[in-house]
């Protein structure tokens, strides 16, 4: 061995953190002990409610969207002037 090879120029330091790795990977993190899967299924659960929630913010958007888009087209047929009526023409 060269006196001034570091640690991680050896072969073999690779092969244990490419085995440390595989193992974590392929052994560990499929299988959840039953704490980590409950809080799992309690944090899809909760995203599930921000997903309905933000669902329903989005409809309730696009729905006064509607209503404003709807109210500048029969607002600038009465004043077809202002300013504001240009991308309602």
């Amino acid at each position: 061995m060269i006196e001034n090879q570091k640690l991680y120029m050896q072969w073999w330091f690779w092969v244990i953190i490419g085995f440390m790795f595989v193992t974590v990977i392929l052994v560990i993190a499929p299988y959840p002990d039953e704490e980590t899967e409950h809080q799992l299924i309690e944090c899809q659960e909760s995203l599930n409610e921000w997903e309905d929630l933000w669902q329903e913010s989005l409809n309730e958007w696009e729905d006064l969207w509607g209503d404003y888009e709807e109210a500048m087209y029969e607002y600038c047929e009465l004043d077809p002037t202002n300013l504001l009526c240009e991308n309602y023409q």
